[in-house]
């Protein structure tokens, strides 16, 4: 499946058509390292230039820290409020979009 993004930019009076491919994933949780590792694996397959994980219950510092550094390229991560929500947003090493923070 390919998602077409269309930019238009303010200073160049043509549109830009960029192609990315993007997964969504509710995980339910991402303690579990067996999981962890599932979804990792799956979004370092290659097929996706983003995996947005919805539901990762990853609420410390600390935790967000090591998840982040689980992955090979740019990650973005909010943390969850109590027992519900965190999301991230994986971003693939190979990815041809330049990421800008």
């Amino acid at each position: 499946t390919r998602f077409y993004l269309v930019v238009i930019p303010i200073n160049v009076s043509f549109l830009s058509v960029f192609i990315a491919k993007i997964c969504t994933i509710n995980v339910r949780g991402f303690g579990n390292a067996a999981k962890q590792d599932l979804i990792f694996d799956y979004a370092r397959s290659g097929k996706y230039d983003f995996v947005c994980v919805q539901e990762t219950l990853a609420a410390r510092p600390a935790a967000i820290d090591l998840l982040r550094k689980s992955w090979s390229g740019p990650s973005f991560w909010s943390p969850a409020l109590g027992k519900q929500g965190g999301v991230c947003i994986l971003v693939s090493k190979d990815s041809p979009f330049k990421i800008e923070q």
